[in-house]
């Protein structure tokens, strides 16, 4: 899993769109934009130029994220990940009716 804010903040610090990085990796910004929100994944390839291209010094903790801030699920739009091995911060949606305190 892509750490999503970090290869965002990566692309900010460097001036690039996401249309200027997917050109440059040689993609589709459809491609690069499913990619880096972690619908698909980078091929070696990609994260080999972009370890170059943006001098990355630790990519393993950015595409190979065990403890990525955010995660987007069918339950909650937005789900808050802690950094302590991957317990879910905030309140989950109880939708068993015999559990489920009204």
């Amino acid at each position: 899993m892509t750490d999503t804010i970090v290869l965002k903040q990566i692309l900010i610090g460097n001036n690039l769109t996401q249309a200027q990085a997917a050109k440059m990796l040689g993609i589709s910004v459809q491609s690069f934009n499913m990619k880096i929100n972690n619908k698909r994944e980078f091929t070696v390839s990609e994260i080999t130029k972009m370890i170059k291209i943006f001098r990355i010094k630790d990519p393993m903790a950015i595409f190979f994220c065990r403890c990525c801030r955010f995660k987007i699920n069918s339950l909650t739009s937005l789900t808050e990940i802690k950094l302590n091995g991957g317990e879910r911060g905030g309140k989950r949606a109880n939708n068993n009716p015999l559990t489920s305190r009204a």
